[in-house]
């Protein structure tokens, strides 16, 4: 791969984190999970960069959170 080109997983993480992004505006009054939504989101957008997100770099309860997001957006046939 060379440094200019994304991979397939960066891809599909930077999608998902967008969409979970957009979840926040249906938050309407948890704002501490519609916050986490958005950091988390914003994590994967920079997931598997250069100098990005790791895997390791999550806890385990946002492991589960992401996970069951992109269960959600799966089933939704969601796109971004």
């Amino acid at each position: 791969m060379r440094f200019f080109e994304v991979s397939e997983q960066a891809e599909k993480a930077a999608r998902l984190g967008r969409w979970m992004m957009d979840q926040t505006y249906t938050v309407k009054e948890d704002h501490a999970f519609a916050n986490t939504l958005s950091r988390l989101g914003e994590m994967l957008t920079q997931f598997d960069m250069p100098h990005g997100t790791k895997w390791t770099d999550f806890n385990d309860s946002e492991k589960r959170l992401i996970i069951r997001c992109q269960e959600i957006m799966e089933s939704k046939k969601c796109t971004t």
